[in-house]
């Protein structure tokens, strides 16, 4: 909306300036021409936002029309704990979900395996029982004591080869959980390296653009009075302006992507919880 309302003020005024033959007619056909393309750009925009609008309907029940809250530009954007990587590569080790789950199987996968070898095992067993008889009330009476202790030990002799394979189908489970338990680790590894690298870059390009508005700005303005006194052309105003929506456009998407680069990269080592999401919270202002 910015870029469309800033090439149709730029129409207007080349339209004025056509009709007083303070330009050539080229300048209304180039401003005509680039107004076409923004309005366009403007309605492939507006269709991406009501979008977006009805996935976030779809997952939240809340229509979110009345708008989102927003990052203010003087926000001060939230620093990790700690920016090695390697640090947060051990807390993914030692808290990711996904990694201990992966673990977990591998060591059941484990146990079952020494649970079936053992079935082809022999098994001793210390027994003990004690028994008292009392029936001195009777014509015949009988009193005793019985104590017996000791070890029984049975031998699997033959189960037609069913031990062995099941064994082996347990150690085929074992490689598989061992297998899926480095996967996972590789992965989770890569991919934590990867977003502490994208937050650490996020940070970097949000002070860059910060600095690249400041210098479109400029730009554009010093291109505005050359145009005035007749040094350029509306084509460079255009495009000056549209260096500067692109350079602001592009400043919001890092600031954002900090954010969420942040929570995800939390989420990921298995550390976000209730208290991440309401810090990222208070510093969105909310929509009025």
């Amino acid at each position: 909306e910015a870029e469309a309302d800033a090439v149709r003020r730029s129409l207007d005024d080349t339209r004025k300036r056509y009709e007083v033959q303070l330009v050539p007619g080229t300048d209304l056909k180039e401003a005509q021409a680039r107004d076409d393309l923004a309005q366009a750009q403007l309605l492939s925009a507006r269709q991406g936002l009501e979008a977006a609008q009805d996935a976030f309907e779809e997952t939240t029940g809340d229509p979110g029309r009345e708008g989102l809250s927003t990052l203010a530009a003087d926000t001060a954007l939230p620093l990790l704990d700690s920016s090695d990587v390697e640090t947060w590569v051990q807390r993914a080790r030692s808290t990711s979900p996904a990694f201990l789950q992966a673990q977990a199987s591998w060591q059941v996968a484990r146990a079952d395996v020494e649970s079936r070898r053992s079935d082809a095992l022999p098994v001793v067993d210390l027994v003990a029982s004690h028994t008292r008889q009392d029936q001195a009330d009777s014509q015949v009476g009988i009193e005793g004591n019985s104590t017996v202790i000791g070890v029984e030990v049975r031998v699997p002799l033959f189960a037609s080869g069913a031990n062995v394979s099941k064994v082996r189908e347990a150690a085929a489970r074992l490689r598989a959980a061992e297998a899926e338990r480095d996967r996972v680790e590789r992965e989770l590894l890569r991919e934590t390296r990867r977003l502490v690298r994208d937050v650490q870059t996020a940070r970097a390009q949000a002070s860059a653009y910060q600095r690249a508005v400041e210098s479109a700005q400029a730009a554009e303005q010093a291109t505005r009075y050359g145009y005035e006194a007749g040094k350029r052309t509306i084509t460079d105003v255009l495009n000056a302006q549209s260096n500067t929506v692109q350079a602001r456009r592009n400043l919001d998407q890092s600031r954002y992507d900090v954010l969420l680069k942040t929570l995800q990269l939390k989420q990921q080592a298995g550390t976000l919880g209730p208290d991440d999401l309401a810090a990222i919270d208070q510093l969105l202002t909310p929509a009025s």
